[in-house]
């Protein structure tokens, strides 16, 4: 089995009703043949209560693209964002709100940022109005050392947790 291009991160709490939402609209984009992408999703349940996890394993069931991990009480977003991170198996990987506050639909410019070779890090920001898009992408090219630390770790080291583990010693080193 290959590693996909992109990984997708996902902490989960009590989002069952919006968990088949979601990644309809991320195969939506993904599956677009005027730009497909070859994907993961790293649906992380950190301890609901809601029937997220029998969501998360239905959408496993039907989808070998989706991975589900669980945690056994709710240990909070940053420790659901860490495990994906860490089980991620993409070249790149990016994390998203599972309540859809992220719009799939910039996927395909998230990873048109990476093909110029300049950029170390794509940084989505929410602006104003939905009409005028949900994410102004900031490129960054060895601006901050936490870029720098990202940039080098992503492209050099062979795992992804290691990438992560990499990018974190690094910024803290400088």
């Amino acid at each position: 089995m290959t590693n996909p291009t992109l990984s997708i991160c996902v902490p989960v709490y009590n989002e069952a009703e919006n968990l088949p939402l979601l990644h309809d609209a991320i195969v939506k984009v993904c599956d677009d043949p005027a730009h497909l992408v070859d994907f993961e999703l790293l649906l992380v349940d950190d301890g609901s209560k809601d029937g997220s996890w029998n969501q998360i394993e239905k959408l496993a069931a039907k989808d070998p693209r989706v991975r589900g991990l669980k945690f056994k009480f709710n240990c909070g977003e940053t420790a659901a964002s860490d495990a994906g991170l860490r089980a991620a198996r993409g070249t790149y990987v990016m994390t998203m709100d599972a309540d859809l506050q992220n719009d799939p639909k910039d996927i395909p410019a998230f990873l048109e940022a990476f093909k110029k070779g300049d950029t170390d890090c794509v940084c989505g920001t929410r602006v104003a109005t939905r009409s005028k898009g949900d994410i102004s992408f900031a490129l960054h090219h060895r601006v901050s050392p936490i870029g720098c630390a990202i940039s080098s770790a992503t492209r050099t080291s062979p795992t992804p947790a290691a990438r992560i583990a990499a990018s974190s010693a690094s910024a803290l080193t400088r």
